[in-house]
């Protein structure tokens, strides 16, 4: 990463059946202002990210602008590539991200009973509040942290794949148990 940007790095790991993530861990040096490629409607983009948020710190989402100035700032949401979303803050905020990058295509082969089109529009439909559906917790955390160790060693890629799809799979069965009708039992879906 170029100094004047940042100082830290990011690292890029594409996989054959087209998911794809971004590890990023740095701090910015400078006024910054990502907008994020909105230029196709081809996939989703899983964002797991832990921020020391600099003096100004906002995300745009679905048209609203959301502030963490001076904040720790946390959050787990899904965004389509097709709708607008950008990130902008000052000089000092850290970034710990990861982004999973999902074709559309890739969800209802991949998922099973776990991917629901009807309950990923009501999550989509969620807008800003997306950044407050779903938190990192210790799952989450350990599962990003064992995922960077493989990344930065690549000893074996496919353990890295699986790690991915676990990641994702763990988070649309949230997704299902918070905005479905639970099992077909009748009874609610448990926590993962």
């Amino acid at each position: 990463m170029k100094t004047d940007i940042g100082t830290g790095h990011f690292k890029t790991v594409e996989f054959d059946d087209g998911l794809k993530i971004v590890l990023t861990d740095y701090t910015n040096n400078r006024l910054f202002s990502k907008v994020y490629d909105n230029s196709k409607d081809d996939s989703y983009c899983l964002h797991i990210n832990q921020v020391k948020a600099a003096d100004e710190f906002s995300v745009l989402i679905s048209g609203k602008e959301l502030f963490f100035s001076n904040k720790l700032y946390s959050s787990v949401f899904l965004v389509c590539s097709g709708e607008p979303f950008e990130i902008k803050t000052t000089p000092g905020s850290y970034f710990n991200q990861l982004k999973i990058v999902i074709p559309k295509d890739w969800l209802p082969g991949h998922l099973a009973d776990t991917y629901n089109a009807g309950i990923l529009q009501q999550y989509l439909d969620l807008q800003a509040e997306r950044l407050y559906f779903d938190t990192i917790d210790t799952v989450y955390l350990k599962l990003v942290n064992r995922l960077v160790i493989e990344v930065e060693q690549i000893r074996y890629l496919p353990l890295v794949h699986g790690m991915v799809t676990i990641i994702i799979q763990r988070f649309f069965f949230r997704m299902l148990a918070r905005l479905g009708e639970g099992t077909n039992d009748g009874g609610m879906i448990g926590e993962w």
